[in-house]
């Protein structure tokens, strides 16, 4: 059992079927930096400063598009939100 696939293998249920591959050294380590370097990259993304607060956009007049691009279990949506005053 390598490193890198603890977080696979907790979530197996008991009676879950498990198979075991074996592997180089080097390629585990491979696969253990790469992990880390998803989970750093996720705790960048979570502890990145908030935006700012854009101001309200007047009566009639839609405020600026603001555009997202996420990405969910390596599928990619892009959306946008425009503010619109009531």
């Amino acid at each position: 059992m390598i490193t890198a696939d603890l977080p696979v293998i907790s979530q197996c249920r008991p009676g879950d079927a498990t198979r075991f591959q074996s592997i180089p050294v080097s390629q585990a380590h491979q696969l253990w930096r790469e992990m880390q370097e998803r989970l750093n990259d996720l705790d960048r993304r979570l502890n990145a400063p908030a935006a700012q607060p854009q101001a309200q956009p007047q009566a009639g007049r839609p405020g600026p598009v603001r555009r997202y691009r996420i990405t969910v279990n390596g599928k990619v949506y892009e959306t946008s939100i425009q503010m619109v005053s009531q």
